[in-house]
């Protein structure tokens, strides 16, 4: 880059910069058409707009072009940052400036954990400790892979948590997720995926004494950046040639990009335009409390809240009635409107607050003094006597508003009602879950089934099982048959639920069931038999009602075979056998952490994932 800078008549003195980015063009050889011939660099300049030089204008075909563009800027970049950079440092220099040493130079004093080998590491080769740190963070980062895993289990676990509610005015249930997919993606994914920066910067405020360090906001900015940039373009790049990929929620997505953009100026209003170089306490409330305000919109963008009708409609409801049409519109009259307007508007907050402290007053008190959840009346054999009023109610189901079938020649699959209660002694049963081929029996049709658990866990309540049922000509019952495990005095009361899914075959699934056209669900719920007597029935009737103790044992087990399989090459002695000196090498590598990780992270089994989440975040 000299030689070139000098041969077009540049000097020193902070022009480095625009020498280098001069010099580029001659630098490019085989992109380059015309080269300037000129020694002096302004007159080149001007003539520049007559000359044809392929590096403006690349005549590359083919999958080459973009990745050439690309370098050809990052080099362009590069060379006038460094030429900015190089006449800062000039003008510090002449400002007689003392520079902070490193902790990796002599003289240094230490930071918060490294210099590891303590001041004698200053001494070192910087190239070697260029090479050692550099295989340290690449060693840290296959330890991060392996907690994300179990970030990610974590994360899996928490949101896969469902509820089975009544709709208003009918006999139907519907289970749905509790966590709404978009909120989910905007705080536990984006709190695990920011949670380093965040405490990173956070411990270099605190040790700078609330002076913003090099490791600071920097790194909240640099990483913001990078997403915005970095990960957008690698998705675009990452779609194959010919194919297409569309944005699902486009209101979201919206919303989203509009609160990025947003941050980015909010940042620069704070720290350049008001109090420049400093960041007030309401500063930073505000900015925290922008987080849940981009939470609340995308949510409802998610649900259709922010539709032109249901605004309309909000702002209609929120309205107070209309004042009389003989009253006057002078000042005094639109204050009282206003006035009107904003207590009618808090008299509708307060009421919804209130309903909603009245429901969280009435669920704790029915936990409180339900040991027992209500039950239907049963007969003998222990199952629910509504079995007919709900097979009613799938008959109904079944049928379109005219009263027809909504079923082809092949059938609609779908279960006899909705759900069925078991009381569970001392004794394994055996229940018999039938389902229906309604609508036709044309053809061989087939659909798979699995288990599905709400409170309920395979093991301790019940027989895991899963399968397909098989329907052929003419056939329109089958039978699911399930092992329900011994209840012991005080368990509370389970929940779990049995999925048709995966139809082969022309026919369909009960589009109007719990589940929609896509499953089919039927809700078995286990009722204890066993009366809690002893205070040791009592005591455990309590404790399984806050934590559910079968979740505790499975959780125990679960996190014993998780540190024996860290020991072990693909998990198991017989896998280990069998492993190649590749995977034995990387067993090798990443064995430290995976058995650190399966000693000290709990599995997600317990405390429906929370706990696994805050120990693999931290």
């Amino acid at each position: 880059q000299g030689s070139q800078a000098d041969s077009f008549g540049t000097s020193g003195g902070g022009n480095e910069g625009f020498a280098d980015l001069l010099a580029f063009p001659a630098m490019l050889q085989p992109w380059q058409s015309v080269r300037p011939t000129s020694s002096n660099s302004a007159a080149w300049l001007a003539e520049m707009p007559r000359r044809r030089c392929r590096w403006f204008n690349p005549t590359f075909t083919g999958r080459q072009r973009p990745i050439k563009q690309l370098l050809m800027l990052v080099i362009l970049a590069s060379l006038c940052l460094d030429g900015v950079h190089g006449q800062a440092l000039e003008e510090e220099e002449d400002d007689e400036v003392p520079a902070k040493l490193r902790i990796c130079e002599v003289g240094a004093q230490g930071g918060t954990v490294f210099p590891l080998g303590g001041t004698g590491e200053q001494l070192w080769s910087p190239r070697l400790k260029v090479f050692l740190y550099g295989m340290g963070l690449l060693y840290c980062f296959v330890g991060v892979s392996v907690v994300a895993d179990m970030f990610m289990s974590a994360i899996e676990r928490v949101t896969s948590k469902r509820v089975r509610s009544k709709l208003p005015g009918t006999q139907r249930h519907v289970t749905s997720l509790v966590w709404n997919e978009t909120v989910a993606n905007l705080t536990l994914m984006a709190l695990g995926s920011s949670a380093p920066e965040i405490l990173l910067a956070v411990n270099d405020v605190f040790k700078n004494k609330y002076f913003a360090g090099q490791l600071g906001p920097s790194t909240i900015v640099g990483s913001a950046a990078f997403n915005l940039f970095v990960i957008i373009a690698v998705c675009i790049n990452a779609i194959p040639n010919g194919e297409t990929r569309q944005i699902k929620e486009m209101k979201v997505f919206i919303v989203t990009a509009a609160w990025s953009i947003f941050a980015y100026v909010w940042l620069l209003i704070i720290v350049q335009v008001h109090t420049k170089n400093v960041i007030d306490v309401w500063e930073g409330a505000v900015t925290v409390l922008f987080f849940p305000i981009l939470v609340f919109m995308s949510y409802m963008a998610d649900v259709g809240w922010l539709s032109r009708e249901a605004m309309c409609a909000a702002l209609t409801a929120c309205l107070p009635p209309m004042p009389p049409e003989d009253e006057d519109n002078d000042g005094l009259s639109v204050a009282l409107a206003c006035l009107r307007w904003i207590c009618h508007l808090g008299g509708k907050l307060l009421g919804a607050i209130r309903g909603l402290i009245s429901r969280f007053y009435v669920s704790f008190v029915i936990l409180l003094l339900q040991v027992r959840g209500r039950e239907a009346e049963h007969d003998e054999d222990g199952t629910d006597a509504g079995d007919e009023e709900t097979d009613c109610v799938s008959r109904e189901l079944i049928t379109d508003e005219t009263g027809e079938a909504s079923a082809n020649g092949a059938g609609m699959l779908t279960f006899v009602g909705e759900s069925l209660t078991v009381r569970v002694g001392m004794q394994d049963r055996i229940i018999t879950i039938p389902v229906l081929r309604k609508g036709g029996d044309d053809g061989r049709v087939a659909c798979s089934y699995h288990l599905e658990p709400l409170s309920a866990v395979p093991g301790y309540d019940y027989v895991d099982d899963e399968g397909q049922l098989i329907f052929k000509d003419g056939v329109t019952k089958a039978e699911i048959s399930l092992t329900i495990l011994p209840k012991v005095p005080g368990e509370r009361t389970d929940v779990f639920q049995v999925v048709l899914d995966q139809v082969v075959g022309e026919a369909i699934l009960n589009p109007k069931s719990d589940g929609g056209e896509d499953r089919c669900l039927f809700t078995v719920t286990l009722s204890n038999a066993n009366a809690a007597r002893s205070v040791r029935s009592v005591l455990y009737s309590l404790l399984d009602l806050g934590f559910n103790m079968d979740e505790i044992w499975f959780g125990t087990i679960t996190w014993k075979n998780m540190i024996v399989e860290a020991c072990y090459c693909g998990g198991s002695p017989e896998a280990q056998a069998e492993a190649s000196w590749v995977d034995l090498t990387m067993h090798l590598l990443s064995g430290p952490w995976k058995f650190l990780y399966a000693a000290l992270t709990p599995p997600p089994v317990y405390f429906g994932g929370w706990l696994c989440f805050v120990v693999s975040l931290g």
